[in-house]
């Protein structure tokens, strides 16, 4: 049987050993992620406590603006951040609003109004990645932190898949194939 491994905010433990295992420096040369990522302490405080080294930002490893999006793509007045007043949405509401707001942000590839367009964000954790591999040398490892848009995007670009799958995978099940 595989060892169980936990993830808590501040520790990684494998049930098997005790005291947590640690990231040695030779293990874990580079610790990179996404702005957002970054920002957030637990995420910092998890790879400390393993001994890695301090995050690196790399904006390239950033998620879309979902407010770009719907603002210039979206039918919908549905947005992240909301008044007192307005009614809690879903996270799955909130997907169906962003979906087609997505297709056509894809759609509209370099002639999207937005501050990013598909191709740059789809393009940016492709380069990161690339620029990332090429820094490190034999033995070395790196760790990158980001969210599922970013994912999403490097791994259709990996696979070469069309633009439609890679915008598919970002989370939801509500756009038809």
């Amino acid at each position: 049987m595989p060892p169980t491994t936990t993830f808590s905010p501040t520790s990684v433990v494998d049930k098997r050993t005790s005291p947590p295992p640690r990231c040695s420096s030779a293990a874990t040369t580079r610790t990179a992620c996404s702005a957002a990522r970054c920002a957030v302490s637990e995420t910092a405080a998890a790879f400390a406590a393993l001994g890695a080294p301090a995050p690196e930002v790399e904006p390239r490893w950033d998620e879309f603006d979902p407010e770009d999006v719907l603002d210039h793509h979206g039918d919908s007045t549905v947005r992240l951040q909301s008044d007192a007043s307005d009614e809690t949405l879903t996270s799955r509401a909130f997907q169906a609003a962003l979906d087609p707001a997505l297709a056509e942000w894809v759609t509209h590839a370099e002639r999207s109004p937005t501050g990013q367009t598909w191709p740059r964000f789809s393009g940016a954790g492709t380069a990161a990645l690339s620029d990332l591999a090429g820094e490190l040398t034999s033995g070395e490892t790196a760790i990158v932190v980001t969210s599922a848009g970013a994912i999403a995007a490097l791994v259709g670009n990996l696979l070469g898949a069309p633009s439609r799958s890679s915008r598919r995978s970002t989370g939801s099940s509500s756009t038809p194939p």
